[in-house]
């Protein structure tokens, strides 16, 4: 379990580096995926993330956290198979 105030301090601390401008700068084929119950990083954070890189897709799933239930494993590996399926035709 995590202490509330570990979850603080690294939200804060995440929260205070701007990581925008370097973002930015990624041309690759990019998908971010977020835990809508992660108690360590704000869904925001992975919303911001995917905004700032041009082109990404982003996916907030219910019921994961920081950590990746095996019960989600089908839906994750839908996810990622589907976006590198994608990337592999749009390359031809």
């Amino acid at each position: 379990m995590v202490e509330a105030g570990c979850s603080i301090a690294c939200s804060t601390n995440f929260s205070t580096l701007s990581k925008a401008p370097l973002l930015r700068t990624i041309t690759v084929p990019s998908q971010v995926i977020h835990g809508m119950d992660d108690p360590l990083l704000n869904i925001a954070g992975g919303e911001d993330t995917a905004a700032n890189i041009p082109g990404a897709d982003f996916h907030a799933i219910a019921g994961m956290g920081h950590e990746t239930p095996a019960l989600l494993s089908p839906v994750l590996a839908d996810l990622i198979g589907g976006f590198a399926n994608r990337v592999d035709e749009a390359a031809g």
